[in-house]
Protein backbone atom coordinates (compact mmCIF):
# COMPACT_ATOMS: atom_id res chain seq x y z
CA UNK A 1 0.00 0.00 0.00
CA UNK A 2 3.22 2.38 1.02
CA UNK A 3 4.48 2.16 -2.67
CA UNK A 4 1.15 2.52 -4.16
CA UNK A 5 0.31 5.97 -1.75
CA UNK A 6 4.32 7.00 -2.84
CA UNK A 7 3.48 6.17 -6.18
CA UNK A 8 0.28 8.46 -6.61
CA UNK A 9 1.91 11.23 -4.48
CA UNK A 10 4.91 11.20 -7.48
CA UNK A 11 2.03 11.46 -10.07
CA UNK A 12 0.07 14.33 -8.28
CA UNK A 13 3.71 16.17 -7.90
CA UNK A 14 3.66 15.70 -11.76
CA UNK A 15 0.50 16.85 -12.87
CA UNK A 16 0.89 20.90 -12.41
CA UNK A 17 3.87 19.89 -14.67
CA UNK A 18 1.59 18.54 -16.97
CA UNK A 19 -1.23 20.92 -16.80
CA UNK A 20 1.86 23.93 -17.22
CA UNK A 21 3.04 21.85 -20.14
CA UNK A 22 -0.49 21.12 -22.18
CA UNK A 23 -1.48 24.78 -21.39
CA UNK A 24 1.80 25.85 -23.36
CA UNK A 25 0.96 23.81 -26.24
CA UNK A 26 -2.80 25.36 -26.23
CA UNK A 27 -1.06 28.87 -26.63
CA UNK A 28 1.37 27.71 -29.22
CA UNK A 29 -1.78 26.03 -31.30
CA UNK A 30 -3.55 29.31 -30.79
CA UNK A 31 -1.02 31.24 -31.66
CA UNK A 32 -0.01 29.56 -35.10
CA UNK A 33 -3.74 29.61 -36.06
CA UNK A 34 -3.29 33.23 -35.81
CA UNK A 35 -0.61 33.53 -37.62
CA UNK A 36 -1.92 31.19 -40.25
CA UNK A 37 -5.23 33.59 -40.81
CA UNK A 38 -2.80 36.62 -41.18
CA UNK A 39 -0.87 35.10 -43.59
CA UNK A 40 -4.18 33.71 -45.29
CA UNK A 41 -5.20 37.39 -45.12
CA UNK A 42 -2.27 39.04 -46.79
CA UNK A 43 -2.42 35.93 -49.25
CA UNK A 44 -5.89 37.07 -50.62
CA UNK A 45 -5.38 40.37 -50.50
CA UNK A 46 -1.72 39.73 -52.83
CA UNK A 47 -4.01 37.85 -54.60
CA UNK A 48 -7.01 40.26 -55.35
CA UNK A 49 -4.65 42.90 -55.55
CA UNK A 50 -2.56 41.04 -58.38
CA UNK A 51 -5.80 40.31 -60.15
CA UNK A 52 -6.94 43.69 -60.33
CA UNK A 53 -3.68 45.48 -61.33
CA UNK A 54 -3.06 42.95 -63.93
CA UNK A 55 -6.58 43.04 -65.76
CA UNK A 56 -6.18 46.61 -66.59
CA UNK A 57 -3.28 46.17 -68.71
CA UNK A 58 -4.55 42.68 -70.42
CA UNK A 59 -7.61 44.68 -70.90
CA UNK A 60 -6.31 47.28 -72.76
CA UNK A 61 -4.06 44.53 -74.46
CA UNK A 62 -6.37 43.01 -75.98
CA UNK A 63 -8.62 46.29 -76.86
CA UNK A 64 -5.47 47.49 -78.94
CA UNK A 65 -5.15 44.60 -80.39
CA UNK A 66 -8.98 44.32 -81.36
CA UNK A 67 -8.82 47.55 -82.75
CA UNK A 68 -5.41 46.98 -84.79
CA UNK A 69 -7.45 44.18 -86.25
CA UNK A 70 -10.45 46.62 -87.07
CA UNK A 71 -8.44 49.31 -88.69
CA UNK A 72 -6.61 46.28 -90.74
CA UNK A 73 -9.68 44.58 -91.98
CA UNK A 74 -9.45 42.15 -94.36
CA UNK A 75 -6.72 44.33 -96.33
CA UNK A 76 -4.20 42.93 -94.27
CA UNK A 77 -1.89 39.75 -94.78
CA UNK A 78 -2.81 36.28 -92.95
CA UNK A 79 0.22 36.49 -90.65
CA UNK A 80 -0.71 39.51 -89.20
CA UNK A 81 -4.45 38.82 -88.71
CA UNK A 82 -2.95 35.22 -87.01
CA UNK A 83 -0.83 37.15 -84.84
CA UNK A 84 -3.57 39.60 -83.66
CA UNK A 85 -5.88 36.89 -83.00
CA UNK A 86 -3.27 35.11 -80.85
CA UNK A 87 -2.94 37.93 -79.05
CA UNK A 88 -6.29 38.08 -78.01
CA UNK A 89 -6.41 34.28 -77.14
CA UNK A 90 -3.75 34.42 -75.15
CA UNK A 91 -5.06 37.66 -72.94
CA UNK A 92 -8.27 35.95 -72.64
CA UNK A 93 -6.39 32.65 -71.39
CA UNK A 94 -4.11 35.34 -68.69
CA UNK A 95 -7.52 36.18 -68.02
CA UNK A 96 -9.10 32.99 -67.32
CA UNK A 97 -5.72 31.60 -65.12
CA UNK A 98 -6.21 34.89 -63.12
CA UNK A 99 -10.00 34.00 -62.52
CA UNK A 100 -8.85 30.37 -61.72
CA UNK A 101 -5.90 32.00 -58.66
CA UNK A 102 -9.04 34.10 -57.81
CA UNK A 103 -11.14 31.06 -57.39
CA UNK A 104 -8.69 28.83 -55.77
CA UNK A 105 -8.36 31.66 -52.74
CA UNK A 106 -11.61 31.21 -52.76
CA UNK A 107 -11.66 28.23 -52.36
CA UNK A 108 -9.18 28.02 -49.23
CA UNK A 109 -11.67 29.81 -47.23
CA UNK A 110 -15.05 28.27 -47.52
CA UNK A 111 -15.70 25.82 -45.06
CA UNK A 112 -16.31 21.88 -46.02
CA UNK A 113 -19.10 20.25 -46.19
CA UNK A 114 -18.19 16.53 -46.48
CA UNK A 115 -21.14 14.44 -48.29
CA UNK A 116 -21.37 11.29 -50.69
CA UNK A 117 -20.76 12.79 -53.94
CA UNK A 118 -21.24 11.48 -57.56
CA UNK A 119 -18.24 12.37 -59.11
CA UNK A 120 -19.24 10.68 -62.17
CA UNK A 121 -22.18 12.92 -62.59
CA UNK A 122 -20.23 15.74 -61.67
CA UNK A 123 -17.25 14.85 -64.55
CA UNK A 124 -20.41 14.31 -67.35
CA UNK A 125 -21.89 17.81 -66.17
CA UNK A 126 -18.06 19.29 -66.80
CA UNK A 127 -17.99 17.87 -70.09
CA UNK A 128 -21.46 18.97 -71.18
CA UNK A 129 -20.32 22.58 -70.49
CA UNK A 130 -16.95 21.72 -72.08
CA UNK A 131 -18.98 20.43 -75.49
CA UNK A 132 -21.43 23.35 -74.92
CA UNK A 133 -18.69 26.47 -74.90
CA UNK A 134 -17.21 24.62 -77.82
CA UNK A 135 -19.80 23.00 -79.73
CA UNK A 136 -17.98 22.98 -83.13
CA UNK A 137 -15.02 20.83 -81.35
CA UNK A 138 -15.30 16.71 -81.91
CA UNK A 139 -14.81 14.84 -79.03
CA UNK A 140 -15.06 11.88 -77.41
CA UNK A 141 -15.36 11.58 -73.38
CA UNK A 142 -15.90 8.64 -72.06
CA UNK A 143 -16.66 8.87 -67.93
CA UNK A 144 -16.68 5.81 -65.75
CA UNK A 145 -20.26 5.60 -63.80
CA UNK A 146 -20.65 5.00 -60.50
CA UNK A 147 -17.72 6.45 -59.17
CA UNK A 148 -18.48 8.13 -55.77
CA UNK A 149 -16.59 9.79 -53.01
CA UNK A 150 -16.89 11.55 -49.23
CA UNK A 151 -15.99 14.86 -50.43
CA UNK A 152 -17.65 18.67 -50.99
CA UNK A 153 -19.65 18.65 -53.77
CA UNK A 154 -18.51 22.51 -54.86
CA UNK A 155 -14.46 21.92 -54.50
CA UNK A 156 -14.39 18.45 -56.56
CA UNK A 157 -16.54 20.08 -58.93
CA UNK A 158 -14.12 23.04 -59.41
CA UNK A 159 -11.59 20.25 -59.12
CA UNK A 160 -13.07 18.30 -62.24
CA UNK A 161 -14.07 21.52 -64.02
CA UNK A 162 -10.21 22.72 -64.44
CA UNK A 163 -8.64 19.50 -64.90
CA UNK A 164 -10.83 18.83 -67.91
CA UNK A 165 -10.76 22.21 -68.97
CA UNK A 166 -6.62 21.86 -68.48
CA UNK A 167 -6.98 18.52 -71.12
CA UNK A 168 -9.96 19.91 -73.90
CA UNK A 169 -6.71 22.54 -74.35
CA UNK A 170 -3.79 20.32 -74.73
Amino acid sequence: VEQGEMRVAAQQERLPLAEDAYADAQDEVSRQRNDLAQADKRLQVLMHGISHDLRAPLRAIDGFAARLSRQLGTDADAAALDTLARISATSMRMGQLMDGMLELARAGRIELRPMRVDVSMLADWCAAELQDADPGREAVIEVQQGLEVIGDERLLKTLLAQLMRNAWRF
